[in-house]
Order: C-alpha cells, then structure tokens, then sequence
C-alpha cells in the first residue's frame, strides 16, 4: 500500500495505476472501467468514488483526480484509504494507497492567551514575563511537541554529549596523566603526595560536575525523546516494495504458476508415452524370435563362419593393389576406345548430314530403289536382258526367255 501523504480540506489528490498482464508483466487494458472507492478511518463508509480514465492513450496507464472537499464527505483529522479495482487479463485485481486530511492551524493571538501569571514555570515552556496582547504566543504543551521542539531537545541532547566528549573527558584524562604523573613522584622530595591530593581533589569536582548537572542533563534529553518516540507505532505502516498484495494477485499468480506446471505436465506425459512405446517396441523385437532378434542371430551366423586368426591384411592390400592396377590400365585403354568411337562418331555425323559422302551415297541409292515396281505382293518386277553378259531373247510368255 502506498502513502500519498498529508492533505487540507479542498486540496486536489491526484492518484493513479499501471496495469500489467499476470502471466508476462507486460502493460495490459483492463476489461470495462478501473474504479476508485474512498473508505475513511479504516471503515466501510465510503465518502465518495469514481472511475480513472485512460491517462494519454497509454495502454493500462489510468489515473483519476479528486478534491477532497466537505461536500465530498471528506473531514479534517480523518484518515483514508483509496481502493482500486479493475480486471486484468480475466483477473480481478485491487491496488490500496492510504492519505489523511490534517486541520489547517488556526493561530490567534488572543490577549492575555498565556501569560507569567498563567502558565506553570516548571513545565518546558516557562514565560519570563506577562505577554498580552500582540506579543501573546501560541505555545503548545510537553506531550504535544512540535518538530521543532523535538530538533531543539535532540540538538541540545547532542551539545550536551559533545561537550562531556570534547571538554570533560579530555580535561579527566588530563587530570589522570597528572596523577600518574605524580604517582611516580611518591618516592621524590616533599610536594609529592601534596600535588596528588591537590589533582584528586581537582578530579573529585569535575566528577561531581559531570554527576551532578552533565549527566542529569541528558537524562533529561533523552527521556524528551523516548517520550516521543513511545507515540510511534511498533509497525508502521508498509510502503513501496513491503506492501502486502492482494489475494486477487495471488490468485493470479498462483493460477498462473498452476497452468505453466499443467502444461509441462502434459507435454511430459506425452513424451513419456511416446517413450513408453518406443521400449515396448524393442522389448518385442528383442525377445526370442522377434525382429531384432532374427536379424542378430542372421548377423551371427555370418561371423562365425569367420576365421578366429584371419590371414595376414598384408596379402588383401597386395590383391586390392592388383586389382587396382588391372582397373586402373582398364580405365586406360577404355578412355583411348572411347577417344576413338567419339571420332568415329564425328566422323558418322559429318557424312550423314544433308549433303554429306554418306548421305550422297544413300541418296544415290535411294534413286535406284525408288525404280523398282512390286506388281505382285512382295515380288519385284525385272526386265532382264542378260545374264552373266549373255543376251536374252523371248519375252517370258508367249515366247520362252532363251540365249540368242
């Protein structure tokens, strides 16, 4: 809870919230309005309450500003709180800040109001004369000190100790010097003994002063102080960083707290099942006849057909270098029949294009071919007139083919 300070009847209070996502702290817009509800003297009466507004557009920034007026039901010498509410990211969180109204002082200079023959000299304001009139003082009573009066007696308490410090506790070590100083003249001529009675005489007085008026001196003070210090309260009220928060930000942060365990929670139960059946798969595939268990006795059975001394890897690098040898000349001699097919192929490809000796050749061909008949299926029609350079006469049908 955060103390705002002190007020005067018809003052402005100005008060306002940032709020925050629970789940991230990031600034977050409250759910409908962010209310304000005064409450005086740690009571339910509420004099009055509202709601802030959104302060420049700033997301979750509201602020409100009040007078604190008698009309408004605000009373000097009255405490309050200030009760803020608004939901947050669907939680309902409240946010206190305290203030009180204080009288102004009324100062009147009332004639004859405290006078030598009024008031008691042996209380800690005593008048050294009859002041009336103009120049009668306000004074106020020892259990009602002023700030002032407090710094006054503090002040005084500290001269006080200061001087026994600076002064008499210097001035006693001196005298002590003196007598140790004397003490070692016991054995001397006459005046030894005479001068230490005469320092114990000196250090018996200043004894009796610091007994008698310093140390009563601070009693006094001090007793000033522990009677106002005895007002305060043994707990006074918590600010900033001690405020107490609210059961709704608990609830919200334990909500929150809860949902980040679920969700590890489940995320944990899925991997586990996962894992589950990952092991329950090998626990089937391991067992006599399963899977794994075919495919190890397969593997198996290869290596113990392996010799237990195989032979010397020397002779398998002399077989592999061999082999490379014979790979290596194969290479050799396939690049050079390959160097040749690919001229030979060139070669092909210039005499087969148009024009080409190849392609003149075929074409050549092709006029011969393109003269032959076929009346007859398959069969090609000739007109033969020699064979083997022998003439032949008849025509094959009427008269038969025959030499001339």
């Amino acid at each position: 809870m955060q103390h705002l300070g002190d007020y005067k009847i018809d003052d402005y209070i100005t008060f306002g919230v940032q709020l925050h996502r629970f789940s991230s702290g990031a600034v977050y817009a409250p759910t409908g309005n962010v209310t304000y509800t005064f409450y005086e003297d740690n009571s339910a009466t509420a004099p009055t309450g509202g709601n802030l507004s959104q302060l420049n557009s700033k997301t979750g920034l509201y602020s409100a500003r009040v007078q604190l007026t008698t009309a408004n039901s605000f009373e000097a010498g009255k405490e309050y709180f200030i009760h803020v509410e608004a939901t947050v990211d669907g939680v309902a969180a409240g946010e206190m800040f305290h203030f009180r109204v204080i009288a102004t002082p009324q100062v009147a200079l009332i004639d004859d109001a405290i006078t030598a023959a009024k008031f008691d000299e042996s209380t800690a304001f005593p008048l050294k004369s009859a002041d009336t009139g103009s120049t009668a003082v306000a004074r106020t009573g020892a259990d009602s000190d002023t700030l002032e009066t407090l710094s006054d007696e503090i002040a005084a308490a500290k001269a006080v100790i200061d001087n026994v410090h600076d002064t008499d506790l210097p001035a006693v070590k001196t005298v002590v010097d003196t007598i140790q100083a004397d003490t070692d003249l016991l054995d001397d001529a006459a005046g030894g003994i005479a001068d230490i009675h005469t320092d114990i005489g000196t250090l018996q007085t200043m004894l009796t002063d610091i007994h008698g008026t310093d140390l009563p001196a601070v009693k006094s003070e001090t007793a000033a102080i522990k009677a106002k210090t005895d007002n305060l309260p043994a707990s006074p009220a918590a600010v900033g960083s001690a405020m107490v928060l609210t059961a709704a930000y608990d609830a919200a942060k334990t909500a929150a707290t809860q949902a980040s365990v679920d969700t590890i929670d489940n995320f944990l139960d899925t991997e586990i099942a996962a894992i589950l059946a990952d092991t329950n798969e090998l626990q089937t595939d391991l067992v006599n006849g399963g899977r794994l268990d075919l495919l190890i006795d397969a593997i198996k059975a290869k290596t113990d057909n392996l010799p237990a001394a195989p032979a010397n890897d020397t002779t398998i690098h002399s077989d592999l270098d061999a082999i490379w040898t014979l790979i290596n000349d194969s290479y050799t001699h396939l690049n050079s029949d390959l160097d040749l097919i690919w001229a030979d192929t060139n070669e092909l490809q210039i005499a087969l294009t148009d024009g080409g000796r190849l392609d003149l050749l075929i074409d050549a061909v092709k006029a011969k071919t393109d003269k032959m008949t076929y009346t007859s299926g398959n069969d090609l029609d000739v007109n033969v007139q020699k064979i083997n350079d022998v003439t032949l006469v008849g025509d094959g049908s009427g008269t038969p083919m025959g030499a001339a």
